[in-house]
């Protein structure tokens, strides 16, 4: 009866290895962000609607056999969560995309900014000389709060329930009372504060199906709902529909991630042999891994460990040395 034999082996993270290849378009070091474009998604129930989405066009296609990290940073909208649906497409341009060719990778949830908060914008009409009835109506909108208004701007007093012109920017003391006024609208808005908020995500795939040529786009579709038909907004002389992601302040970077296994003299983990039997993998928590394709994440005891498994491929998106990791593995070399 032939018996079992097992080789074991350690593999250490070197800063020197090249554990990511940053895509040459969606990378950190482009500031420009020309892989990140809009998409205009014609509505299902009406051609005359249109959606804004994002597509992603790195300058390499996505193949089968290779696994990528992808890292996206999104503004969260004030007011509504997005649900997304992140996909694979092909196509002769980011406008032609195949839509009968497609890998779904993840759906994603950007919440909305819990920094927002919604206020209401004092609309006025008053007379230009704001002291007596009489004169050329004026519409003014009023300030909430004094420190952000200028020469000339109106505020609202809450104490006093009054408006006043402001003649000394930041300061209320010799402003001008406005006696004769109408409100004429209240309007809901949202308010950011500071800059937008973001919501980072960390996704690893690998195409699952032998497309010719591979995928050439990454589509980031927002899941459409009832508010999206209320939402409008115009951008070069065409109206949108619904909500949709600022590409010039979102976020795009994708790697091709290694495998470490393999028999050649570049390999990181080279037993002889294109496949391992067990793993043990030490890291930071949440280090994210592609083994076999499926993307995997190290547990928060900062270990994983995965055995009796026919282990073909092993990449670890280490792009710093905060990423450093260690990798036990096992292989088999006899039955």
């Amino acid at each position: 009866m032939a018996t079992e034999a097992y080789g074991m082996g350690q593999y250490r993270y070197s800063k020197n290895f090249n554990y990511a290849t940053a895509d040459g378009t969606l990378n950190p070091n482009n500031p420009d962000n020309n892989g990140i474009l809009y998409y205009d998604n014609v509505g299902v129930s009406t051609d005359s609607t249109k959606y804004r989405d994002i597509i992603l066009a790195p300058s390499t296609r996505l193949v089968m056999g290779k696994s990528y990290y992808l890292r996206l940073a999104l503004p969260q909208n004030p007011q509504y969560e997005m649900e997304i649906q992140i996909k694979l497409f092909k196509g002769d341009s980011p406008t032609t995309i195949d839509l009968t060719q497609y890998q779904m990778v993840r759906r994603i949830l950007v919440p909305s900014d819990p920094g927002s908060r919604g206020k209401y914008s004092r609309i006025l009409l008053y007379p230009a000389n704001m002291t007596t009835p009489d004169g050329a109506p004026t519409v003014a909108i009023a300030k909430e709060k004094i420190a952000e208004t200028n020469i000339g701007d109106i505020y609202f007093d809450e104490t006093a329930n009054g408006y006043y012109q402001i003649t000394r920017p930041g300061m209320k003391d010799g402003a001008i009372s406005i006696d004769y006024f109408n409100d004429v609208i209240l309007n809901h808005t949202w308010e950011i504060g500071g800059s937008a908020s973001m919501k980072y995500y960390d996704i690893v795939f690998s195409p699952k199906y032998n497309i010719a040529n591979g995928f050439n786009y990454i589509l980031l579709e927002i899941v459409r709902k009832s508010h999206d038909q209320d939402i409008q907004y115009k951008d070069g002389g065409v109206i949108y529909h619904g909500l949709k992601i600022d590409r010039e302040i979102m976020q795009a970077n994708l790697y091709e991630l290694k495998n470490l296994i393999g028999t050649t003299a570049s390999a990181a983990i080279n037993p002889g042999t294109t496949a391992l039997s067990h793993i043990g993998v030490w890291g930071r928590p949440d280090l994210p891994m592609s083994i076999n394709g499926e993307e995997i994440r190290v547990g928060q005891s900062g270990f994983y460990e995965l055995s009796d498994f026919n282990i073909t491929s092993l990449g670890v998106a280490a792009l710093s040395d905060v990423d450093r990791f260690t990798v036990d593995y096992q292989y088999k070399i006899a039955e």
